[in-house]
């Protein structure tokens, strides 16, 4: 036997020394039992789709759940089935469903072949959480029905297809469109989202369109922008209590706590909210030491999968002896404050001593009129610009504010592409050591006279 089943034969054999324990859900109740009798005739006989906790009397996770559980199935009266199996007395009810540990939870439905079928849920142990998922993969079993499919699902944890491509309100837009299946992923997801909820004959949702659009395009890699059809998924609609269109909300670190957005109808505030909000779920990135040719691949994007989307402010700092540890600090916060200021943009921030990357100086035509220096380099472009004021806070910010704004001046690469990064060991956070040259006595320089 398998340790798992070791485990559950062992808690089972306690149990039963412990004396008899009641069952979890009372006959009558909101949450159907489901037993040998009556299993076939309610998931086979009925058609319907099932949600379907196998669990133990004896298991506290299964006990803490009764509470959520009972909400879930009140709220989904009438729309998807609930139900439960004792697992502990009628493992052959379990068997067939790979069950190995309680609670589990599936969907249950009978397919065109009256094949019972399977999908695992591997969510969030909340009512809101149980309501959406079965909400999402109910709609996606009808839609494949109604598009000619047999909704057999793949049995999966996530499930797959049945998404659709909802009305086509935002079609050939940057705006993605959800049905219940897509809106419960990005609920559970941890990417920040920004959701409309209308209806297509709403005038004030034909009125946001543009608006909705533009700042979907303006967010893109940084916010995802979708929305939802509330004429066509309405009980999903209703699960996140909308109660008039347009309804727009921000999902951010808690979901289950969406923001309602009440400002301005126009790009720029939609905009301007969704970026505020966003800037406080990312860390901003860290200056890096240019030590290698690595380290430019996996910091600039040069050889990375997001590498196309970045753009790389890279300095070029004086020598250790001449500003000391404190000094360069003082360079190394000035490139932070850009991350600060800069949090949800898709920049990387390098720095070098200066002559110590010969190539890629010369490429990128600094170091001449000496340090600091400071370029901004576009992996996907293959060009850069160089800032020619003083590189101090206000210069510096100026001159990023130019550069995302596409005002700096952009020079192309030579045809030789980026030098190569050299091999240099990072800087230990000290002030550096001065070399002195070796004292020749003068009379071994003249010789004796």
């Amino acid at each position: 036997m398998s340790l798992p089943g070791r485990c559950l034969a062992l808690l089972a054999a306690l149990a039963l020394l412990l004396g008899p324990v009641s069952a979890l859900y009372k006959p009558g109740g909101v949450v159907e039992m489901l037993e040998p009798r009556n299993f076939k005739k309610y998931i086979k006989e009925s058609k319907g789709v099932w949600l379907v906790e196998f669990y133990a009397p004896w298991c506290g996770h299964c006990q803490n759940l009764v509470p959520e559980y009972e909400k879930a199935a009140r709220a989904l009266l009438g729309v998807v089935n609930v139900g439960a199996v004792d697992a502990d007395a009628h493992r052959e009810l379990a068997a067939p469903y790979d069950v190995r540990g309680f609670p589990t939870i599936k969907l249950l439905y009978t397919n065109k072949k009256g094949e019972i079928k399977s999908i695992d849920y591997n969510g969030g142990r909340t009512a809101k959480d149980m309501v959406a998922w079965a909400m999402g993969k109910a709609t996606s079993l009808v839609q494949k029905r109604l598009s000619g499919g047999s909704g057999s699902g793949s049995g999966s944890a996530g499930g797959s297809g049945g998404d659709g491509g909802g009305s086509g309100f935002y079609s050939g837009t940057d705006v993605v469109e959800l049905t219940p299946q897509k809106y419960a992923k990005a609920v559970e997801s941890s990417d920040p989202w920004f959701i409309e909820f209308y209806a297509p004959w709403c005038g004030h949702c034909k009125a946001l369109k543009p608006a909705w659009t533009e700042a979907a395009r303006a967010l893109k890699g940084r916010v995802k922008v979708g929305a939802l059809n509330c004429d066509e998924h309405k009980a999903a609609c209703d699960i996140a209590g909308v109660q008039g269109f347009p309804t727009i909300k921000f999902y951010g670190q808690n979901k289950d706590v969406p923001e309602d957005y009440n400002g301005a109808r126009d790009a720029p505030a939609i905009i301007e909210f969704a970026e505020t909000r966003a800037a406080a779920l990312v860390k901003p990135p860290e200056p890096t030491e240019l030590t290698s040719q690595a380290v430019f691949d996996e910091t600039c994007g040069g050889q990375h999968p997001q590498g196309e989307r970045q753009l790389c402010f890279i300095a070029f700092l004086p020598n250790i002896l001449d500003t000391r540890a404190d000094g360069r600090y003082g360079y190394i916060e000035m490139l932070k404050e850009v991350a600060r200021r800069h949090p949800t943009r898709p920049y990387a921030l390098l720095w070098a001593e200066g002559a110590k990357q010969p190539a890629v100086e010369q490429s990128l035509e600094v170091g001449g009129f000496g340090y600091p220096a400071l370029v901004a380099y576009s992996p996907k472009r293959k060009a850069f610009a160089i800032h020619k004021g003083a590189v101090d806070p206000p210069g510096v910010l100026e001159f990023v504010d130019r550069v995302s704004k596409g005002f700096a001046q952009v020079v192309p690469l030579s045809g030789r592409g980026l030098g190569s990064v050299a091999d240099v060991a990072p800087w230990d956070g000290g002030d550096g050591e001065e070399v002195l040259d070796e004292e020749i006595p003068l009379e071994e320089l003249f010789g004796d006279e």
